[in-house]
Protein backbone atom coordinates (compact mmCIF):
# COMPACT_ATOMS: atom_id res chain seq x y z
CA UNK A 1 0.00 0.00 0.00
CA UNK A 2 1.41 3.53 -1.44
CA UNK A 3 1.07 6.44 0.87
CA UNK A 4 1.14 9.80 -1.15
CA UNK A 5 2.10 12.97 0.90
CA UNK A 6 1.08 16.21 -1.61
CA UNK A 7 4.35 18.74 -1.66
CA UNK A 8 1.94 21.26 0.37
CA UNK A 9 2.08 19.13 3.27
CA UNK A 10 5.69 18.34 2.66
CA UNK A 11 6.74 22.26 2.69
CA UNK A 12 4.70 22.81 5.87
CA UNK A 13 6.91 19.67 7.58
CA UNK A 14 10.10 21.33 6.56
CA UNK A 15 9.10 24.52 7.80
CA UNK A 16 8.00 22.93 11.23
CA UNK A 17 11.18 20.96 11.46
CA UNK A 18 13.32 23.72 10.48
CA UNK A 19 11.83 25.96 13.08
CA UNK A 20 12.33 23.47 15.63
CA UNK A 21 15.42 23.27 14.92
CA UNK A 22 16.16 27.35 15.33
CA UNK A 23 14.06 27.06 18.66
CA UNK A 24 14.63 23.89 20.04
CA UNK A 25 12.93 25.15 23.50
CA UNK A 26 9.32 26.09 23.31
CA UNK A 27 9.23 30.03 25.15
CA UNK A 28 7.77 30.04 28.53
CA UNK A 29 4.14 30.65 28.53
CA UNK A 30 2.92 33.08 31.28
CA UNK A 31 -0.14 31.61 33.39
CA UNK A 32 -3.15 32.63 32.87
CA UNK A 33 -4.02 36.21 34.35
CA UNK A 34 -5.98 35.64 37.82
CA UNK A 35 -9.05 38.36 37.77
CA UNK A 36 -11.85 38.91 40.08
CA UNK A 37 -15.04 40.93 39.92
CA UNK A 38 -14.76 44.57 41.28
CA UNK A 39 -17.03 47.68 42.04
CA UNK A 40 -15.52 50.81 41.08
CA UNK A 41 -17.47 53.18 42.31
CA UNK A 42 -21.16 52.40 40.96
CA UNK A 43 -19.06 50.43 37.58
CA UNK A 44 -19.25 46.74 37.37
CA UNK A 45 -15.78 45.83 36.68
CA UNK A 46 -12.80 43.61 37.67
CA UNK A 47 -9.29 43.47 39.49
CA UNK A 48 -6.07 41.44 37.84
CA UNK A 49 -3.55 39.57 40.04
CA UNK A 50 -0.33 40.16 37.84
CA UNK A 51 2.83 37.82 38.55
CA UNK A 52 0.34 35.76 40.90
CA UNK A 53 1.49 38.23 43.37
CA UNK A 54 -1.65 38.62 45.42
CA UNK A 55 -1.64 42.48 44.47
CA UNK A 56 -5.33 43.49 42.94
CA UNK A 57 -4.69 46.15 39.84
CA UNK A 58 -7.56 48.37 38.27
CA UNK A 59 -7.42 50.53 35.12
CA UNK A 60 -6.78 53.82 36.03
CA UNK A 61 -8.83 55.19 33.24
CA UNK A 62 -11.44 53.76 34.59
CA UNK A 63 -11.01 54.50 38.10
CA UNK A 64 -10.64 58.00 37.26
CA UNK A 65 -14.07 58.00 35.19
CA UNK A 66 -15.83 56.25 38.19
CA UNK A 67 -14.73 57.93 41.34
CA UNK A 68 -13.67 61.36 39.58
CA UNK A 69 -10.59 61.07 39.90
CA UNK A 70 -8.03 63.60 38.60
CA UNK A 71 -5.46 61.51 35.80
CA UNK A 72 -2.03 63.00 34.80
CA UNK A 73 -0.24 60.85 32.29
CA UNK A 74 2.75 60.95 30.07
CA UNK A 75 6.13 58.79 29.73
CA UNK A 76 6.90 56.70 32.80
CA UNK A 77 4.95 58.35 35.80
CA UNK A 78 1.32 58.14 36.39
CA UNK A 79 -0.49 60.67 38.86
CA UNK A 80 -4.10 60.00 40.13
CA UNK A 81 -5.54 62.91 42.68
CA UNK A 82 -8.67 63.52 44.46
CA UNK A 83 -8.29 67.22 45.86
CA UNK A 84 -4.49 67.82 46.62
CA UNK A 85 -3.91 64.54 47.21
CA UNK A 86 -1.67 62.86 44.67
CA UNK A 87 -0.91 59.28 44.16
CA UNK A 88 1.85 58.88 41.84
CA UNK A 89 3.31 55.29 40.07
CA UNK A 90 6.07 54.73 37.54
CA UNK A 91 4.56 53.15 34.86
CA UNK A 92 6.52 49.33 34.03
CA UNK A 93 6.32 47.31 30.34
CA UNK A 94 5.73 44.07 32.69
CA UNK A 95 3.69 42.61 35.27
CA UNK A 96 6.90 41.53 37.11
CA UNK A 97 8.74 44.87 37.40
CA UNK A 98 5.20 46.72 38.22
CA UNK A 99 4.65 44.22 41.02
CA UNK A 100 8.68 44.48 42.54
CA UNK A 101 8.65 48.21 41.73
CA UNK A 102 5.01 48.78 43.37
CA UNK A 103 4.63 50.89 40.53
CA UNK A 104 1.76 50.79 37.62
CA UNK A 105 1.18 48.28 34.81
CA UNK A 106 1.03 48.91 30.95
CA UNK A 107 -1.28 46.18 29.52
CA UNK A 108 -2.50 46.90 26.29
CA UNK A 109 -5.51 49.05 26.64
CA UNK A 110 -4.21 51.18 29.46
CA UNK A 111 -2.39 51.81 32.50
CA UNK A 112 -3.37 49.32 35.53
CA UNK A 113 -2.34 50.66 39.07
CA UNK A 114 -2.00 48.74 42.68
CA UNK A 115 -5.44 49.48 43.90
CA UNK A 116 -4.65 48.98 48.05
CA UNK A 117 -1.54 51.58 47.65
CA UNK A 118 -4.09 53.34 45.50
CA UNK A 119 -6.89 53.86 48.21
CA UNK A 120 -4.44 53.95 51.22
CA UNK A 121 -2.73 57.07 49.84
CA UNK A 122 -5.84 58.97 48.37
CA UNK A 123 -7.66 57.88 51.31
CA UNK A 124 -10.62 55.62 49.86
CA UNK A 125 -13.09 53.36 50.45
CA UNK A 126 -11.36 49.94 49.77
CA UNK A 127 -13.80 46.53 51.22
CA UNK A 128 -13.12 42.89 50.30
CA UNK A 129 -16.60 41.32 50.28
CA UNK A 130 -16.09 37.41 49.10
CA UNK A 131 -14.74 37.21 45.86
CA UNK A 132 -15.71 40.91 45.02
CA UNK A 133 -13.95 44.16 45.43
CA UNK A 134 -15.43 47.54 46.39
CA UNK A 135 -13.65 50.72 45.87
CA UNK A 136 -15.29 54.36 46.12
CA UNK A 137 -15.50 57.71 47.60
CA UNK A 138 -15.58 58.40 51.41
CA UNK A 139 -18.37 60.43 52.33
CA UNK A 140 -17.21 64.51 52.47
CA UNK A 141 -19.23 67.32 54.08
CA UNK A 142 -19.36 71.14 52.92
CA UNK A 143 -18.40 72.79 56.27
CA UNK A 144 -18.69 76.02 55.48
CA UNK A 145 -17.52 78.89 52.61
CA UNK A 146 -14.94 81.98 52.84
CA UNK A 147 -15.77 84.64 50.79
CA UNK A 148 -12.37 87.60 50.96
CA UNK A 149 -11.13 90.53 48.97
CA UNK A 150 -7.38 90.98 48.99
CA UNK A 151 -4.83 93.04 46.93
CA UNK A 152 -7.07 92.65 43.55
CA UNK A 153 -7.64 88.83 44.18
CA UNK A 154 -11.43 87.78 45.24
CA UNK A 155 -10.79 84.22 46.66
CA UNK A 156 -13.90 81.62 47.72
CA UNK A 157 -12.53 79.35 49.73
CA UNK A 158 -14.60 75.94 50.05
CA UNK A 159 -14.26 74.48 53.47
CA UNK A 160 -14.48 70.51 53.63
CA UNK A 161 -13.98 67.28 55.98
CA UNK A 162 -11.76 65.80 53.76
CA UNK A 163 -10.10 66.39 50.57
CA UNK A 164 -12.61 65.98 47.49
CA UNK A 165 -12.35 66.07 43.73
CA UNK A 166 -14.29 69.52 42.47
CA UNK A 167 -14.77 71.10 38.85
CA UNK A 168 -15.20 74.11 37.41
CA UNK A 169 -18.21 73.65 36.03
CA UNK A 170 -18.29 77.55 34.83
CA UNK A 171 -16.89 80.80 35.84
CA UNK A 172 -19.56 81.14 38.84
CA UNK A 173 -20.21 77.31 39.17
CA UNK A 174 -18.34 74.77 40.76
CA UNK A 175 -18.89 70.83 41.28
CA UNK A 176 -17.99 68.74 44.15
CA UNK A 177 -18.15 64.98 43.90
CA UNK A 178 -19.39 62.86 46.74
CA UNK A 179 -20.16 65.60 49.20
CA UNK A 180 -23.05 66.78 50.98
CA UNK A 181 -23.52 69.46 53.18
CA UNK A 182 -26.40 72.37 54.41
CA UNK A 183 -25.82 75.84 53.75
CA UNK A 184 -22.70 77.83 53.53
CA UNK A 185 -22.78 81.38 53.98
CA UNK A 186 -22.11 83.63 50.69
CA UNK A 187 -22.84 80.80 48.04
CA UNK A 188 -25.97 78.82 46.99
CA UNK A 189 -26.02 75.05 47.03
CA UNK A 190 -27.40 72.69 45.16
CA UNK A 191 -27.94 69.04 45.46
CA UNK A 192 -27.09 66.47 42.36
CA UNK A 193 -26.35 63.17 41.28
CA UNK A 194 -22.77 63.52 42.06
CA UNK A 195 -22.67 65.59 44.82
CA UNK A 196 -22.94 69.26 45.34
CA UNK A 197 -23.18 72.08 42.73
CA UNK A 198 -22.10 75.10 44.44
CA UNK A 199 -23.05 78.94 43.24
CA UNK A 200 -20.41 81.28 43.32
CA UNK A 201 -20.59 84.72 44.18
CA UNK A 202 -19.07 87.84 41.97
CA UNK A 203 -18.00 87.54 37.71
CA UNK A 204 -15.16 87.09 35.69
CA UNK A 205 -12.83 84.29 34.81
CA UNK A 206 -12.04 81.89 37.41
CA UNK A 207 -9.49 79.50 38.11
CA UNK A 208 -9.70 76.28 41.08
CA UNK A 209 -7.36 75.21 42.69
CA UNK A 210 -6.93 72.76 45.95
CA UNK A 211 -5.45 72.88 49.26
CA UNK A 212 -5.59 69.86 51.97
CA UNK A 213 -9.31 69.58 53.04
CA UNK A 214 -10.31 73.00 50.75
CA UNK A 215 -11.25 74.21 47.30
CA UNK A 216 -9.99 77.44 46.35
CA UNK A 217 -11.73 79.69 43.56
CA UNK A 218 -10.07 82.90 42.57
CA UNK A 219 -10.24 85.52 40.82
CA UNK A 220 -8.61 89.16 39.51
CA UNK A 221 -5.00 89.48 39.47
CA UNK A 222 -2.64 90.27 42.47
CA UNK A 223 -1.82 94.00 42.05
CA UNK A 224 1.54 95.01 41.28
CA UNK A 225 4.21 93.56 38.35
CA UNK A 226 4.64 90.35 38.38
CA UNK A 227 8.02 89.88 36.54
CA UNK A 228 11.10 87.56 37.73
CA UNK A 229 11.08 87.66 41.93
CA UNK A 230 13.43 90.90 42.06
CA UNK A 231 11.59 92.16 39.75
CA UNK A 232 8.09 92.59 41.72
CA UNK A 233 6.60 95.21 43.37
CA UNK A 234 5.94 95.40 47.30
CA UNK A 235 2.50 94.30 46.84
CA UNK A 236 3.17 90.97 45.99
CA UNK A 237 3.23 88.81 48.78
CA UNK A 238 4.92 85.33 48.42
CA UNK A 239 4.22 81.69 50.26
CA UNK A 240 7.48 80.67 51.80
CA UNK A 241 6.34 77.14 53.23
CA UNK A 242 9.37 75.52 56.15
CA UNK A 243 8.84 72.12 56.66
CA UNK A 244 10.46 70.74 59.72
CA UNK A 245 11.10 66.84 59.21
CA UNK A 246 10.36 64.26 61.55
CA UNK A 247 7.70 65.13 64.09
CA UNK A 248 5.12 62.85 66.23
CA UNK A 249 6.08 59.18 66.82
CA UNK A 250 8.72 59.70 64.86
CA UNK A 251 12.04 61.34 66.59
CA UNK A 252 14.34 60.88 63.30
CA UNK A 253 18.01 60.76 64.20
CA UNK A 254 19.02 60.98 68.18
CA UNK A 255 22.19 62.24 69.37
CA UNK A 256 23.33 62.54 72.85
CA UNK A 257 20.02 62.61 73.85
CA UNK A 258 19.08 65.34 71.40
CA UNK A 259 15.77 64.57 69.14
CA UNK A 260 15.82 65.53 65.10
CA UNK A 261 12.35 66.73 65.12
CA UNK A 262 13.22 68.99 67.73
CA UNK A 263 16.10 70.58 66.32
CA UNK A 264 14.22 71.26 63.01
CA UNK A 265 11.23 72.49 64.38
CA UNK A 266 13.22 74.90 66.52
CA UNK A 267 15.60 75.87 63.57
CA UNK A 268 12.05 76.42 61.54
CA UNK A 269 10.51 78.69 64.20
CA UNK A 270 14.18 80.66 64.61
CA UNK A 271 13.47 81.34 60.47
CA UNK A 272 9.99 82.13 60.58
CA UNK A 273 10.81 84.94 63.00
CA UNK A 274 13.80 86.16 61.27
CA UNK A 275 11.55 86.87 58.08
CA UNK A 276 8.74 87.80 59.77
CA UNK A 277 9.48 91.80 59.15
CA UNK A 278 10.11 91.41 55.78
CA UNK A 279 5.86 91.01 55.23
CA UNK A 280 6.16 87.64 53.46
CA UNK A 281 3.91 84.68 53.98
CA UNK A 282 5.53 81.86 55.86
CA UNK A 283 4.01 78.59 56.81
CA UNK A 284 4.98 75.63 58.80
CA UNK A 285 4.05 71.74 57.82
CA UNK A 286 3.68 71.62 61.81
CA UNK A 287 3.08 74.05 64.48
CA UNK A 288 4.50 71.26 67.20
CA UNK A 289 5.30 68.14 67.95
CA UNK A 290 3.11 66.43 65.24
CA UNK A 291 3.24 63.96 62.95
CA UNK A 292 2.54 64.68 59.07
CA UNK A 293 2.88 62.20 56.19
CA UNK A 294 5.28 63.06 53.27
CA UNK A 295 2.45 63.00 50.77
CA UNK A 296 0.71 66.08 53.67
CA UNK A 297 4.32 67.95 53.30
CA UNK A 298 4.39 67.86 49.45
CA UNK A 299 0.96 69.43 48.97
CA UNK A 300 1.33 72.17 51.94
CA UNK A 301 4.11 73.07 49.71
CA UNK A 302 2.44 72.60 46.49
CA UNK A 303 1.54 76.21 45.51
CA UNK A 304 4.53 77.74 47.50
CA UNK A 305 7.02 79.99 45.89
CA UNK A 306 9.67 78.63 48.25
CA UNK A 307 9.63 75.48 49.96
CA UNK A 308 12.90 74.56 52.27
CA UNK A 309 12.73 71.09 54.35
CA UNK A 310 14.41 70.92 57.11
CA UNK A 311 16.37 67.76 58.28
CA UNK A 312 19.72 67.33 60.46
CA UNK A 313 22.41 64.37 60.33
CA UNK A 314 25.15 63.43 62.15
CA UNK A 315 28.21 65.10 61.47
CA UNK A 316 29.19 68.73 60.40
CA UNK A 317 28.53 69.03 56.96
CA UNK A 318 25.00 70.73 55.28
CA UNK A 319 23.81 68.80 51.92
CA UNK A 320 21.33 70.97 50.13
CA UNK A 321 19.33 68.37 47.68
CA UNK A 322 16.90 69.46 44.99
CA UNK A 323 14.67 67.04 43.44
CA UNK A 324 15.56 65.71 39.49
CA UNK A 325 12.06 64.83 39.00
CA UNK A 326 10.64 68.04 40.49
CA UNK A 327 8.09 69.87 37.87
CA UNK A 328 7.11 66.35 35.80
CA UNK A 329 3.55 67.13 37.57
CA UNK A 330 1.26 68.08 34.25
CA UNK A 331 -0.02 71.24 36.02
CA UNK A 332 3.99 72.54 36.71
CA UNK A 333 5.66 71.17 33.14
CA UNK A 334 2.72 72.58 30.93
CA UNK A 335 3.02 76.14 33.16
CA UNK A 336 6.73 76.65 32.44
CA UNK A 337 6.07 75.14 28.87
CA UNK A 338 3.74 78.95 28.80
CA UNK A 339 5.64 80.91 30.68
CA UNK A 340 8.31 82.32 27.45
CA UNK A 341 5.09 83.31 25.51
CA UNK A 342 2.47 84.36 28.07
CA UNK A 343 2.14 88.08 27.80
CA UNK A 344 1.20 90.28 30.81
CA UNK A 345 -1.50 89.94 33.13
CA UNK A 346 -1.75 86.24 32.14
CA UNK A 347 2.04 85.93 32.58
CA UNK A 348 1.60 87.53 36.01
CA UNK A 349 -1.00 85.05 36.98
CA UNK A 350 1.16 82.45 36.07
CA UNK A 351 4.26 83.10 37.99
CA UNK A 352 2.33 83.34 40.99
CA UNK A 353 1.97 79.54 41.05
CA UNK A 354 5.17 78.44 38.42
CA UNK A 355 8.41 79.28 38.41
CA UNK A 356 10.54 79.33 35.39
CA UNK A 357 12.48 75.50 35.11
CA UNK A 358 16.10 75.87 37.43
CA UNK A 359 14.65 78.02 39.99
CA UNK A 360 15.24 75.05 43.18
CA UNK A 361 18.86 74.76 41.41
CA UNK A 362 19.01 79.08 41.77
CA UNK A 363 17.85 78.83 45.29
CA UNK A 364 20.06 75.78 46.27
CA UNK A 365 23.05 77.86 45.22
CA UNK A 366 22.03 80.66 47.46
CA UNK A 367 21.92 78.89 50.30
CA UNK A 368 25.17 76.73 50.00
CA UNK A 369 26.51 80.66 49.28
CA UNK A 370 24.86 82.07 52.23
CA UNK A 371 25.59 79.05 54.77
CA UNK A 372 29.47 78.73 53.26
CA UNK A 373 29.75 82.40 54.25
CA UNK A 374 29.54 81.53 58.32
CA UNK A 375 32.04 79.11 57.38
CA UNK A 376 30.13 75.97 57.29
CA UNK A 377 30.95 73.14 54.39
CA UNK A 378 28.01 72.89 52.14
CA UNK A 379 27.23 70.64 49.31
CA UNK A 380 24.86 70.65 47.00
CA UNK A 381 23.45 66.81 45.61
CA UNK A 382 19.87 65.66 44.04
CA UNK A 383 17.36 63.63 45.70
CA UNK A 384 13.80 61.88 44.74
CA UNK A 385 12.19 63.44 47.78
CA UNK A 386 8.51 62.88 48.04
CA UNK A 387 8.01 66.58 50.07
CA UNK A 388 9.97 68.17 46.56
CA UNK A 389 7.92 66.78 44.20
CA UNK A 390 4.44 68.52 43.65
CA UNK A 391 5.78 72.59 44.03
CA UNK A 392 5.66 74.81 41.11
CA UNK A 393 8.28 77.20 42.30
CA UNK A 394 11.65 76.44 44.18
CA UNK A 395 11.96 73.60 46.60
CA UNK A 396 15.31 72.12 48.73
CA UNK A 397 15.89 69.90 51.26
CA UNK A 398 18.59 71.03 53.93
CA UNK A 399 20.54 68.74 55.94
CA UNK A 400 22.57 70.33 58.65
CA UNK A 401 25.05 68.44 60.60
CA UNK A 402 24.72 68.19 64.34
CA UNK A 403 27.65 69.82 65.25
CA UNK A 404 26.09 73.02 63.17
CA UNK A 405 23.10 72.92 64.82
CA UNK A 406 23.88 71.28 69.37
CA UNK A 407 24.37 75.04 70.06
CA UNK A 408 21.54 77.96 70.26
CA UNK A 409 24.38 79.73 68.45
CA UNK A 410 24.78 77.63 65.72
CA UNK A 411 21.47 77.18 65.05
CA UNK A 412 20.72 81.16 65.30
CA UNK A 413 23.38 81.83 63.17
CA UNK A 414 22.40 78.74 60.31
CA UNK A 415 18.95 80.29 60.29
CA UNK A 416 19.58 83.68 59.52
CA UNK A 417 21.84 81.82 56.81
CA UNK A 418 18.26 80.32 55.17
CA UNK A 419 16.55 83.96 56.29
CA UNK A 420 19.14 85.45 54.02
CA UNK A 421 19.05 83.18 50.82
CA UNK A 422 15.16 83.46 51.26
CA UNK A 423 15.02 87.23 50.96
CA UNK A 424 17.87 87.29 48.12
CA UNK A 425 15.76 84.65 45.83
CA UNK A 426 12.98 86.46 46.67
CA UNK A 427 14.54 90.10 46.10
CA UNK A 428 13.58 91.16 49.56
CA UNK A 429 16.83 90.98 51.10
CA UNK A 430 17.76 94.16 52.79
CA UNK A 431 21.27 94.58 54.32
CA UNK A 432 19.49 96.04 57.92
CA UNK A 433 17.97 92.88 58.50
CA UNK A 434 21.26 90.44 58.72
CA UNK A 435 21.83 92.05 62.24
CA UNK A 436 19.56 89.81 64.73
CA UNK A 437 20.18 89.01 68.21
CA UNK A 438 22.74 86.38 69.25
CA UNK A 439 20.78 83.77 70.61
CA UNK A 440 17.18 82.63 70.20
CA UNK A 441 14.21 83.13 72.72
CA UNK A 442 15.13 80.84 75.72
CA UNK A 443 12.29 78.66 75.02
CA UNK A 444 12.44 77.65 71.39
CA UNK A 445 16.01 76.17 72.33
CA UNK A 446 15.38 72.49 72.43
CA UNK A 447 16.25 70.05 75.35
CA UNK A 448 17.65 66.53 75.15
CA UNK A 449 14.71 64.19 75.03
CA UNK A 450 12.56 67.10 74.83
CA UNK A 451 10.35 69.54 72.90
CA UNK A 452 11.39 73.16 71.72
Amino acid sequence: MRMYISRSLIGALLSLAIGLAQNPTPAPISPPLQTRPAVLGSLESYVAYPAGAGVPYASASQLAKALGLGYLGGGSRLSLSIGSRVASFTVYPSEAQAVSGGGAWQRSGGIWVPLPLLARTLDLFYEVRGREIAVGLKPARLLGAVVTQSEGVERITLQLDRDVSARLLSDDRVGLVGVTGGEAEGVTINSVAYGLEVGLPGSGPARLYFLPRQVVVERGNPQGSRGSFAERSEGWIPLVVIDPGHGGADPGTIQSGIREKDLTLNLAQTLRTLLAPSGIRVSLTRQGDQARSLQDRANAGAFAQVLLSVHVAPGDRVNLYTNPNQGKLLFISKGRQLLPNTPEPRKSLLLGYVSPEGSSADFAKLLSEEISAVGVVSALGEGDYLALSQNGGAAVLVEFGFDNVSTPQGRQQLAQAMANAILKYLGRFQPTNSAPGTNPPPSSQPKPGGNP
